[in-house]
């Protein structure tokens, strides 16, 4: 019985560490990493919403081919709101860009002017296949796609996380209380397994905050050789070749009892902060 719930334990954790770093990774590395949570049953019956899926992160150099299935993000029209999407390369190439498809849908991602044909760049991963089945785990998506949107809440994603650790904790003082009759090696080894779970929580508090605190701010602008010009919605619009534009981008404060150090980074070359790392001293803003 005690192997059972030994066992049990550890499934547990594997499935939080699964959930939380496909909701995570998003957020911090500005990419999925390992896993992806599927968003919508554009691939059916493959696989659909809430699964999870075991991918390949590719690097700048690796190919693609026709037929793989891809996470990828689109930069242009309406595909550009849905952020990470899971859909197989029917046809394309590193130069002309790829042309994506899910496979319930009828139309491409292309069709009807919803995206332009996906650059390289914008492929981050490849679903990892076994005899042309992914590898994946369903249901447990729900959780990491639910967390996901408390993103605008500050305070809701550490609650949570707080709340996880202290039923975690509960659990294994529990653990410990009953087998304290056991023999020493056995002791011993549920302290490996206690510390060794306690620092996993506490990894997954500080990776819960990181999540929360996080925003991600888009700047729409285009260049132009000729004129400026006004573009809805944005606060930079067309900028003439050459010139230079300088902007507040957000306004920053400590409302909290200790110190915290912010970063703000792009992947947008033509962009530079004045300050790209802030240590913020409590009450400060």
């Amino acid at each position: 019985m005690r192997k059972l719930s030994k066992t049990v334990d550890i499934i547990l954790y594997l499935l939080a560490v699964i959930t939380l770093l496909t909701a995570l990774s998003s957020a911090i590395w500005k990419k999925p990493v390992l896993f992806v949570s599927v968003r919508s049953n554009s691939m059916y019956p493959l696989f659909q919403r809430s699964d999870v899926l075991l991918i390949k992160n590719l690097t700048k150099n690796e190919k693609v081919n026709i037929g793989d299935i891809i996470v990828f993000k689109s930069e242009d029209n309406s595909l550009a709101s849905q952020g990470w999407i899971v859909h197989r390369i029917i046809e394309g190439n590193d130069k002309t860009g790829y042309i994506t498809k899910g496979d319930a849908n009828e139309y491409t991602d292309q069709d009807n002017g919803r995206a332009n044909p996906i650059k390289r760049e914008n492929i981050a991963a490849k679903v990892i296949t076994i005899n042309r089945l992914p590898i994946k785990i369903p249901l447990i998506g729900y959780l990491s796609l639910w967390m996901e949107k408390f993103q605008k809440n500050p305070y809701a994603m550490p609650i949570i996380a707080v709340i996880l650790a202290v039923i975690i904790g509960i659990n294994e003082l529990l653990s410990s209380k009953k087998g304290k009759k056991k023999r020493k090696t056995k002791l011993n080894m549920d302290m490996h397994l206690l510390y060794f779970f306690g620092g996993l929580t506490l990894s997954m508090i500080i990776g819960a905050s990181m999540l929360a605190s996080s925003q991600r701010i888009i700047i729409p602008y285009e260049i132009s050789a000729d004129s400026q010009g006004v573009i809805m919605g944005s606060n930079v619009g067309i900028v003439k070749v050459g010139e230079r534009i300088e902007k507040p981008l957000i306004e920053l404060s400590n409302r909290g009892f200790f110190p915290f150090i912010s970063t703000i980074t792009t992947k947008d070359e033509q962009i530079t902060f004045s300050h790209s790392l802030v240590l913020m001293k409590p009450g400060s803003d």
